[in-house]
């Protein structure tokens, strides 16, 4: 016994002429061997299309109230009309619509007999539509359960035997691998059981925790035979066998994640060559390098297997359809020549760098590397790099020594203030290398000076150590005389 969920329709006149006279161009009158009406009035099953549209009408939600399931047995098992009416009215019961409004008909037009049953989903009394959901999981759990009681042989599922999940992979769905046939594409990959995926997940941890970028990810799985690549919304993780779902991995791992941790959307990488023909390296690539060019030649054979097309027969090629190539459209140009910008830019700052901790090292072995040269190397180590946000590159400028020298200065000299602040918590050693720092550093001032700039330092020292002139003194008033003495004058 096996059911089959058939696809339903907004009315029902369609469907019950379809079931009563078969196909408008090959029409088959003899093709009914009996039909009983549930829950109607009325016996003759030309007449229950009007009954159940009168019924559904009654809900203004439920567009479409035809349901529409068949039963079938094995050609060679005969069950009775009884025994056939029988399991229909228990399977109705098993989906919860007893109470709905029904039509069996038992056909005879095949060699196997099976049977087919309308249902309309608005209830007759509360006018509320029967819900759908997970309604495939019910009907092969009932049909397996009667079956097991009646003696009869039934088609093993993944509702009905959950067991054979663990087991057995989940294979690919009818309407892909129809898809994938009409348009001579690679059959569908079936999905992995739940043995295999808790496996694997074993196996990919490591993986997932050991990779800092896309290419040394893509690399790393290419050792173990596996390929990432993108279905539908998000990423799964395939070999020529099956696949599995990023998201079976656990919510640590998850697309939006993994793009914020490699600093790079999986498009752009997939853009680039993605997975396509990697080399199974000796080595990982170290986190953030890109692949070596591929070639046309290179191509992993299992890579190949993959991408066989279906033919109409179902067969495909041994060695055909495989195009590795293909035309770049203005957008794909585009998008390879930022990520080559970007890969520049990049190589670039490492070399910027490594050139800034040569000179570090240089500077220590010369014994030049001051207190506030350790603090600022110890802080900037003790950065988590995980974490930290990619510096935006900055356009380069020109270096001014003249600056530099003054910024030297300036700080040399503040750290001699302190250390003539602090007293006795400073030592005198310590107090004396700051004196010598702020002599060096005006020494690297006056070698940067120009003869302009130094004629102008000269005249403003001159300036200030000139003693401004005394202010002069209000001359004493003359002796006044009397008149007596201006006379005998």
């Amino acid at each position: 016994m096996i059911g089959n969920v058939h696809k339903g329709g907004n009315g029902f006149r369609g469907i019950v002429n379809y079931l009563l006279h078969g196909k408008r161009d090959e029409p088959d009158p003899d093709r009914v061997a009996w039909a009983i009406t549930r829950n109607m009035l009325v016996h003759n099953p030309d007449l229950a299309p009007a009954i159940m549209r009168a019924t559904a009408n009654q809900s203004a939600r439920c567009l479409k109230p035809g349901y529409h399931f068949s039963i079938s047995w094995r050609h060679d098992e005969n069950p009775t009309d009884e025994l056939m009416r029988m399991v229909g009215d228990s399977t109705i019961a098993d989906l919860g619509l007893t109470e709905h409004q029904a039509l069996m008909l038992c056909h005879k037009d095949k060699a196997h007999r099976h049977l087919h049953i309308l249902v309309n989903r608005v209830h007759p009394g509360t006018h509320k539509a029967w819900h759908t959901g997970k309604d495939y999981e019910r009907l092969e759990q009932s049909i397996a359960r009667q079956a097991k009681a009646l003696g009869m042989l039934h088609v093993p599922g993944r509702f009905n035997e959950p067991e054979r999940a663990l087991t057995q992979p989940r294979h690919a769905r009818d309407g892909e691998f129809q898809k994938a046939r009409r348009e001579a594409k690679p059959r569908p990959l079936d999905r992995w059981s739940l043995d295999e995926i808790k496996s694997r997940k074993l196996q990919l941890g490591p993986i997932f925790e050991g990779s800092r970028s896309w290419d040394q990810l893509a690399q790393n799985l290419a050792r173990e035979g596996l390929t990432i690549t993108r279905k539908g919304q998000g990423l799964i993780i395939a070999d020529a066998f099956g696949f599995m779902k990023l998201s079976d991995l656990g919510k640590e791992v998850r697309l939006g994640t993994l793009e914020a941790n490699y600093r790079e959307r999986f498009d752009a990488f997939n853009a680039r060559g993605g997975n396509n023909g990697l080399l199974f390296p000796d080595q990982p690539l170290s986190a953030g390098l890109l692949t070596p060019a591929r070639d046309v030649d290179t191509v992993s054979p299992l890579l190949k297997s993959r991408a066989r097309p279906i033919h109409a027969d179902g067969a495909s090629e041994e060695d055909g359809g495989y195009d590795p190539g293909h035309e770049l459209s203005d957008r794909e140009r585009d998008e390879e020549e930022k990520q080559r910008l970007r890969e520049e830019a990049r190589q670039r700052r490492i070399v910027e760098r490594e050139a800034e901790l040569e000179e570090r090292a240089r500077r220590k072995a010369a014994s030049s590397w001051s207190d506030a040269d350790e603090a600022a190397d110890a802080a900037e180590h003790s950065l988590d790099a995980r974490t930290a946000p990619t510096p935006r590159e900055k356009p380069v400028e020109q270096p001014d020594p003249l600056s530099d020298a003054h910024e030297e200065l300036a700080l040399a000299r503040a750290t001699l203030d302190l250390s003539y602040a602090l007293g006795g918590l400073v030592s005198d050693a310590q107090r004396e290398r700051a004196r010598q720092d702020v002599e060096v550093a005006q020494e690297k001032v006056d070698a940067n000076l120009s003869f302009a700039d130094k004629l102008k330092a000269d005249i403003a020292e001159a300036l200030q150590a000139k003693p401004e002139p005394a202010p002069k003194a209000a001359p004493e008033p003359e002796p006044e005389q009397d008149e007596d003495d201006e006379m005998e004058m």
